[in-house]
C-alpha cells in the first residue's frame, strides 16, 4: 500500500485507524483486516444548546435555599475540587418544588469552593440557577457541565424533607461545573424520589467520517 500510493507507512497506518474508527473494517488476530462495509457508520450525538438544557426541569419549578453552611471536605469533595483534605467548602442545600402545587420535586444539596463564600449574599434574590449567579459575580465562565446519573434510597432526613416513605428509591444526580482552566466551579447532588423526575435525553444521527 505504501508503494501503491506513494506516502509512508506511518499514514497508512492513521488512515487505517480512521476506517476502524468509521467501521469500515475491522482488524482481526492472525487474520489481518477485512472490509466490514462500505458506508460509514453513523453515531448518535447528544447536543445541548445551553447548560439549562442539561438540567431539564419543567418550568415552573423553583429551589428554595433553606441552607447554608461552611464544612471540612471529606475526601469525596476534597477530590471533586481537587483541595486538600479537610478544606474549606460552601454547602447550599434546599428543596425544589412546584411552584402551583409546592409538591417537592427534589433535595439538592449545591458546593461551591470556599473563595467563592461571599455569593451567600446573592443567592436567593431571583430565580437564576446557582452557577449563573457565580459567573456574573465572580467573573468566572462555565467551560464544561459533567453529569453522573446512580440510584438511591433515601432515608432519614431526607425522606421527611421530600414527605416519602423510607427506604424510596430515587435518582441521584450529580452535576460538576469546570471553568476554562479546568477547577471545579461547583458541584450540586440532587435527589429525586423515583415518581418526581423523568430524566431525557435526545440525540440525533451524526456520520464519523465526512
Amino acid at each position: 500500500m505504501c508503494e501503491r500510493f506513494s506516502v509512508s507507512r506511518f499514514t497508512i497506518r492513521n488512515a487505517m485507524a480512521e476506517l476502524e474508527a468509521a467501521g469500515l473494517v475491522e482488524r482481526r488476530k492472525a487474520i489481518g483486516t477485512i472490509v466490514k462495509a462500505l458506508e460509514p457508520e453513523t453515531a448518535y450525538v447528544q447536543t445541548f444548546q445551553t447548560v439549562e438544557g442539561l438540567l431539564q426541569y419543567a418550568a415552573g419549578t423553583a429551589l428554595d435555599i433553606s441552607e447554608m453552611i461552611e464544612l471540612q471536605a471529606g475526601a469525596e469533595l476534597a477530590g471533586w475540587f481537587d483541595l486538600e483534605e479537610g478544606a474549606r467548602i460552601v454547602r447550599l442545600g434546599g428543596l425544589r418544588s412546584e411552584t402551583e402545587t409546592g409538591r417537592k420535586f427534589c433535595w439538592t444539596e449545591i458546593y461551591i469552593r470556599p473563595e467563592f463564600s461571599g455569593l451567600l449574599e446573592h443567592v436567593g434574590l431571583d430565580d437564576r440557577p446557582v452557577h449563573k449567579t457565580l459567573e456574573e459575580v465572580f467573573d468566572e465562565k462555565v467551560q464544561k457541565v459533567e453529569l453522573e446519573l446512580s440510584a438511591c434510597m433515601l432515608s432519614g432526613k431526607r425522606a421527611e424533607q421530600l414527605e416519602i416513605e423510607e427506604g424510596t428509591a430515587a435518582l441521584r444526580v450529580v452535576r460538576q461545573y469546570s471553568a476554562t482552566d479546568g477547577r471545579v466551579l461547583e458541584v450540586s447532588v440532587s435527589d429525586h424520589p423515583e415518581d418526581r423526575h423523568t430524566f431525557r435525553l435526545e440525540f440525533s444521527y451524526e456520520t464519523l467520517v465526512s
